[in-house]
């Protein structure tokens, strides 16, 4: 299926996320139960970026997850 990663979350009443570039490495990482900081240094490491561009985007993506009910804010 390639570098895309869909998801969803309900079943079949709730549409399917697709999740590109580095969506699908940082489901993984949540999914591994890695935190945003662990996330985003990971990322960070694996694509050379400096860990202050990268935070940001990965926050980013993580609040996306929970506006689509894919993800719960820990508490």
């Amino acid at each position: 299926m390639g570098p895309d990663l869909l998801v969803s979350a309900g079943g079949a009443t709730r549409p399917v996320e697709r999740l590109t570039g580095s969506g699908p490495e940082l489901w993984g990482s949540f999914a591994a139960g890695f935190t945003l900081a662990e996330a985003a240094a990971r990322l960070a490491e694996r694509t050379g970026a400096a860990i202050s561009t990268v935070e940001p985007h990965v926050l980013e993506f993580a609040e996306a997850l929970v506006r689509a009910q894919l993800a719960e804010p820990a508490a």
